[in-house]
Parts: structure tokens; C-alpha cells; sequence
């Protein structure tokens, strides 16, 4: 009888630890649609939050990136260039702000020179304003019409920033709800990792590999076009109280047709803040003193500039086909009226016509009245 009932003891507890076993194996099961999820409560978790990065861009001698000077007959870079830049991103749900402080290449002093540009979007309009270049020597600020995160805010180097905290945002770029599970592993960098892929076209195809171990986080990301590499990125992941696991450092490479390096950038996180406060101003339109700006919002070309008293300039609408509008030219307009000057404009002399006519039809009455007869 004891023998029996260490043997049904027994049995008991084996089918328990296979409980536990098979619970295990689906809690950590690697699904599309569980790693949807895992990005999107990830977005819930930081609704405001700035990145800041340095960042490490090597133009290969020879690159496509100058092919448009070459064409111009304008110098290009007879060596590899190495650009050293500082990178802030802020977001407000779908509201950004990215700062660029770095370099780019000037073809009239043949070296690399400084460039500082700041692009916004606050959820109805996107700038981007160049603060410092090679081309002018006033800021250009240029505002259009957008609904949806401007693409030049979506492009393959902030891949792990999106993918971390931005899920939403990833519906254009890497659709994973549109990839599937092909069931092949790979070790990367001593983690398991599963790969994901989408055929987008005949000649064209995307391959993700997620780390189920560090929250379905993506450690390699490959574009192919015809089997080559057009673009690939790498990334690698540090602990983070607030999200689990953030982006460390990730290098982005772009490639030419031929297999041969565009360009590669390597990214190393310096600073990362979660739920900060933000004001709605942070993603407005950043126009600086002394800036031409181009503004496209109401389906037209205006320019103006900002004067020196931090007023707006009298726009100028500039006509495709007709000559350009000249800094100068703008930045001698005289400040355009306000809202309240355009009202009080027309409003006043309503307002001293109306008082006219009720004088004068005052006196006209008073002159019309008939005598008081003597009384007696």
C-alpha cells in the first residue's frame, strides 16, 4: 500500500512539472503577435523620453553621397571621411525633436565644415532648420503640412530608438505584424535569437532577428535587394529600470549597388531619460533671429524672414518660374501686422463712420425741431 502510494505521489508530482514545463515553454514562446505586444506596452511605459547619442560617420572615398558634386564638376572628398556628431531625441508621444551637431563636407573649402540642424514635428506640421552650414550664413528654416512622422524622422539609423519605445511608429518601416517566424535560430553575441522575414518583393526582402530573453528586442535588422545587402544594423542592449533592456550602441551600414560601403554609422548612447516633462513648444517650428523661412502650410510659397527685434517679416510669395526672392529682400520687409493691427485697419474707420453718422444726424434733428410756442 506504501509502495502504491509513493508511486501515485510520484506520478503527481511528474504531472505537475510538466505543468510547469509546458506553461514555461508557452510563456516564452516566440510569436509575431507576442512581440507586437511587447513593443507596444513598452511604448505605453514612456510616453515622453530623450535619447542622446554620439555618433561616428565614415564616408568611404568614392562614395555615392558625392556623386551629385562630381556631376557638378564640384571637389569631393579624395579620402574616407570620418564625421563626428552629437545626436538629442526627444519624444512626446508621436511629437519629435531631433538635434543634429556635426559636420558636412564644403565644396568651396574642400574639408569638412560644421552643421547644426534642428527638425520638429508637433503633430500637424514638420521643419527642419538649419542653424549652421556651408551653403548660406543665416539660419533656413523650411515648415510643411504633416500628419504622420515625416520620413526624414524615420530614417535607418533611428531604427532602435523606434523599435524600443516607438512601436506605432514602425508600421511603415518594419511592419511586424507582416513578418513571419521561419523557425531558424541564431547565436548572436552569446544570446539565442529568433529570425523573422518578409518578402516585399521578388527582388527584395527584410530579416529580423528578436532576442526573446531581453523582451523580444531586435539585435540585427538586414535589407536585401537581390540577395545583397542593402542595408544592415546591428545592435546592442544595456539594462534600464524603467524598460528592461534600451539600446547601448547599434552601428548602421548602407551599401551601393555593387555590395561596396555607402556609409556607416556607429551610435553609442550617452543619455537616456524616461517620462521627463516637455512643454508643446519643444516641437513647434524653431525660426531664430536673422532666419529665412519658407512655410508651405497654406498651399502656397511664402517667405519671410525673423528681424533683428525677433518680429515676423512681410511674407513674400514666391511663383514657380518667376525670380527668386533674395535674402535681402526679405530681411528688409517690415514686420507684418498682427491679427489685431489687419482687424483695427478697417475696424476703425467703420467705428469713425458710424460715430459721423450719429452726430450728424443728431445736429440734423436738433436743426429739423419745431419752435416752443410762448406760454400765455
Amino acid at each position: 500500500m506504501c509502495s502504491m502510494r509513493r508511486w501515485a505521489v510520484a506520478a503527481v508530482l511528474l504531472f505537475l512539472t510538466h505543468l510547469m514545463l509546458v506553461s514555461a515553454t508557452a510563456a516564452d514562446e516566440v510569436t509575431v503577435e507576442r512581440i507586437a505586444q511587447t513593443w507596444a506596452e513598452r511604448e505605453k511605459r514612456v510616453p515622453t523620453c530623450r535619447f542622446r547619442w554620439t555618433q561616428i560617420e565614415t564616408h568611404p572615398k568614392g562614395s555615392s553621397l558625392y556623386a551629385i558634386h562630381a556631376a557638378r564638376g564640384e571637389a569631393v572628398p579624395t579620402t574616407d571621411l570620418t564625421i563626428h556628431a552629437t545626436c538629442t531625441m526627444t519624444l512626446d508621444h508621436e511629437k519629435i525633436r531631433f538635434e543634429y551637431n556635426g559636420q558636412t563636407w564644403s565644396v568651396t573649402d574642400r574639408t569638412l565644415k560644421p552643421f547644426v540642424d534642428v527638425s520638429t514635428f508637433d503633430g500637424t506640421r514638420s521643419a527642419s532648420t538649419t542653424l549652421q552650414s556651408t551653403v548660406v550664413d543665416h539660419p533656413e528654416v523650411l515648415i510643411k503640412n504633416a500628419s504622420t512622422t515625416p520620413p526624414a524622422m524615420r530614417l535607418p539609423v533611428f531604427l532602435p530608438i523606434w523599435m524600443t519605445v516607438r512601436g506605432s511608429l514602425m508600421k511603415k518601416e518594419i511592419p511586424i505584424e507582416q513578418f513571419q517566424l521561419s523557425g531558424r535560430k541564431l547565436t548572436i553575441k552569446n544570446r539565442l535569437c529568433h529570425e523573422l522575414t518578409r518578402k516585399i518583393s521578388t527582388n527584395t526582402r527584410e530579416q529580423v532577428f528578436v532576442d526573446p530573453g531581453r523582451d523580444n528586442q531586435v539585435t540585427q535588422y538586414r535589407y536585401y535587394h537581390q540577395e545583397k545587402p542593402d542595408m544592415r544594423l546591428d545592435i546592442a542592449y544595456k539594462t534600464d529600470s524603467k524598460l528592461g533592456w534600451i539600446p547601448e550602441s547599434w552601428e548602421c551600414v548602407v551599401c551601393e549597388s555593387t555590395g561596396a560601403i555607402m556609409t556607416s554609422k556607429r551610435c553609442t548612447l550617452t543619455e537616456f531619460v524616461a517620462n521627463l516633462e516637455v512643454s508643446a513648444s519643444d516641437f513647434e517650428p524653431v525660426c531664430p533671429i536673422g532666419a529665412r523661412v519658407v512655410d508651405l502650410t497654406s498651399g502656397k510659397e511664402i517667405h519671410h524672414a525673423i528681424l533683428l527685434d525677433g518680429s515676423k517679416g512681410r511674407g513674400i510669395e514666391y511663383v514657380p518660374g518667376s525670380e527668386a526672392v533674395s535674402y535681402d529682400e526679405l530681411i528688409a520687409q517690415p514686420p507684418e501686422r498682427s491679427q489685431l493691427t489687419k482687424v483695427m485697419v478697417w475696424l476703425v474707420p467703420v467705428v469713425v463712420g458710424v460715430l459721423l453718422l450719429t452726430v450728424g444726424g443728431l445736429v440734423w434733428r436738433a436743426h429739423r425741431r419745431e419752435p416752443i410756442p410762448p406760454s400765455g
